[in-house]
């Protein structure tokens, strides 16, 4: 390096030592740390929230924040008390203990109560002030077991979908205002997230039945045929329908049709794998997307409904109501794959020819439905 460069070099350190003492002087270097650390702050905040409204489940919610939460502080318990899904009148509770998931045996009858109260109120909250506020004993004795120190709401555009219960900290120290602060934040995320979950579940679900409905099943089915073309992943469908059930709701009444409704639906939904779809098609009609799957096991499945159905002992009134379905089905592959409308005409022609044949019977769709392939009870 030659003289030149060297005294310029001692020039350039010199004007930068000066520029840095005028902002620190003007207090402008304090100003541009906080702005740095506040864009890292936004930027992880961002990266949160991304993650937060990627899931797509409850549960995958309340692991994933439960996570963050135990990152930042560790409390002796952590209970989440959510409005379900489908149900705005029930609620779901779930509870961590030593950073483990663990049974609660919390019971809320009344949620409209702390729904109410949090509309009012609608941040977060000692444990100590909501006792005073709520001004009763009784609504407050529930969480005592849990040792809580701070309750914080989960809020969104239909009001109140729930609260977290926030256990007093390891060694008994109080939260930080940092560490509420983080709470809040996260917790707006957490929020809208929430609230979109509720709504698509709701809007996917028969509330009834508590299946997924008719709209649902009609994409899932485009979903798996779409799959069948890319992969040659061949499935089934199933359709089924409740016997005589006009009889029924005529004999017995419509209580009696809506708990025969359910019975059938609670049937199906333990008969089946977790990735195969359940839907109520309409009325006492039911249909069933079984995924990945060989030509028998469709057929299994079909039987294993029915005749579970069939042995039912159901009394009602002192009366002895009898209870089958019928089953039409189909076995989807390569060779024989077609439109979801045709599909559908398909294994309603199986099941037509179940109640041409004394009903109480399976049929899986084949060219020739005068030679059945199915069983048909005695």
């Amino acid at each position: 390096m030659n003289i030149g460069s060297i005294k310029l070099s001692e020039t350039l350190n010199s004007n930068i030592l000066a520029n840095y003492e005028l902002l620190s002087n003007t207090g402008l270097l304090q100003y541009i740390e906080v702005l740095n650390h506040t864009i890292v702050d936004q930027n992880e905040l961002l990266n949160e929230a991304v993650e937060i409204f990627n899931k797509k489940t409850v549960v995958e919610l309340v692991n994933y924040i439960t996570s963050k939460f135990l990152n930042k502080f560790v409390p002796e318990t952590l209970t989440f008390i959510i409005q379900d899904e489908v149900n705005p009148d029930t609620v779901n509770i779930m509870k961590f203990m030593n950073l483990q998931p663990v049974k609660s045996s919390l019971e809320i009858d009344n949620f409209s109560i702390y729904k109410d109260f949090f509309l009012l109120s609608p941040t977060s909250i000692t444990f100590e002030a909501f006792e005073v506020m709520m001004d009763s004993e009784k609504d407050t004795a529930l969480f005592e077991s849990l040792n809580p120190e701070l309750l914080v709401p989960i809020m969104g555009l239909d009001g109140v979908y729930g609260f977290i219960i926030f256990g007093k900290k390891l060694a008994c120290q109080p939260f930080e205002s940092d560490e509420i602060v983080f709470i809040d934040e996260i917790m707006k995320f957490v929020s809208i997230s929430l609230q979109n979950i509720i709504h698509y579940k709701r809007a996917i679900t028969d509330l009834k039945t508590r299946l997924y409905n008719h709209d649902y099943f009609m994409q899932s089915l485009s979903r798996e045929l779409a799959r069948l073309k890319r992969h040659g992943t061949e499935f089934g469908v199933l359709i089924m329908d409740i016997d005589h059930f006009k009889n029924v709701n005529d004999t017995y009444g419509h209580v009696a049709g809506d708990k025969i409704i359910k019975l059938v639906a609670d049937t199906i939904r333990q008969a089946i794998r977790t990735d195969d779809i359940a839907a109520r098609f309409g009325g006492e009609e039911f249909v069933v997307l079984l995924t990945a799957c060989e030509y028998e096991f469709v057929m299994e499945v079909a039987e294993r409904i029915r005749t579970k159905i069939e042995k039912y002992k159901i009394i009602y009134n002192n009366e002895r109501v009898k209870l089958s379905i019928s089953v039409g089905g189909i076995h989807i592959t390569r060779n024989t794959i077609d439109i979801p409308e045709n599909i559908l005409k398909k294994i309603d022609k199986a099941l037509y020819f179940c109640k041409e044949h004394g009903r109480n019977c399976s049929k899986l769709y084949s060219e020739n439905l005068e030679n059945p392939q199915g069983g048909v009870s005695e």
